[in-house]
């Protein structure tokens, strides 16, 4: 045993045997995990948590993992198998088909240390995806037809999510795609890791103009905006959209690479192809 563990051991011993016995049965996961290597009062004779690389549903609804050092795949149809171990999942989470409820694969989890994460058809609330975050930093984030709500059940403003994928640097979204609520918030909202933002099947319903006040404050991250080919844009809307896109022509900035735009019945098409051949060089 090295120094910093015997001064440890020997530092507890202040403390009633009862308090000692609370806090070995109460600590959260990483707290837990911290005395243990710190004291061998609070190591336990079984690691209580089944480390995992990753967790997955598929899409036809049965499971996978990988355990943490091995290159073998398991199957499952159930998470109910992990019911005598809580999870520590050290890689990500892909879940490819609709969990129900959210809360029941929270249940399982006692840390998620893991970067990635793959939302599809899920619906959940901003609390369980803060739950969900609140022991790792994402780096790549992918949320593909699936709603995130506040508590009083209305979808949360992209603010609200940034603000949790503090460390995001690429993102991705697909058919449900949040607004800022105001200029003001899309301006200022901190993303300085964001390299790469996608979203594709947009509709009428984002809103465009909060989004460009983003764009304008944060010129580093690239944007790939990709409107539903299906649904027929208002006139009014192309509008802006055009008008956007003649805008960073007329500019002529390159220090960042310029958004790129797609929607139907775009008459712009040429010039954003022209404009990114100029920046490629």
């Amino acid at each position: 045993m090295d120094a910093k563990t015997d001064a440890s051991s020997s530092s507890i011993d202040i403390f009633p045997t009862d308090v000692l016995k609370w806090i070995k049965a109460n600590a959260k996961p990483l707290m837990a995990f911290k005395l243990m290597q710190v004291c061998k009062y609070f190591k336990h004779r079984e690691f209580p948590f089944l480390v995992l690389k990753g967790l997955s549903k598929a899409a036809d609804g049965s499971w996978n993992y990988s355990l943490f050092g091995q290159n073998k795949t398991v199957y499952t149809d159930t998470l109910d198998i992990f019911a005598d171990k809580s999870l520590w999942i050290t890689n990500g989470i892909f879940l490819y088909e609709k969990v129900d409820p959210f809360s029941s694969i929270l249940s399982k989890i006692a840390v998620f240390k893991g970067n990635n994460l793959y939302l599809r058809n899920q619906s959940l609330t901003i609390d369980e995806l803060k739950v969900l975050a609140s022991s790792t930093s994402f780096e790549f984030v992918n949320i593909y037809n699936t709603t995130i709500t506040d508590k009083t059940n209305e979808p949360i403003a992209l603010e609200s999510l940034l603000q949790i994928l503090t460390d995001v640097t690429f993102l991705s979204f697909d058919q449900i795609l949040p607004s800022f609520s105001s200029e003001q918030n899309a301006t200022n909202v901190l993303v300085p890791n964001l390299t790469l933002f996608e979203a594709h099947g947009l509709r009428e319903t984002f809103n465009f103009q909060t989004f460009i006040a983003f764009m304008k404050a944060h010129p580093f991250v690239q944007c790939r905006l990709e409107y539903d080919g299906q649904l027929n844009l208002s006139p009014e809307y192309k509008q802006q959209l055009e008008e956007y896109i003649f805008k960073l022509v007329d500019d002529n900035l390159f220090e960042y690479p310029p958004p790129l735009i797609s929607f139907p019945e775009q008459t712009s098409r040429d010039e954003m192809e022209k404009l990114h051949q100029r920046y490629r060089g």
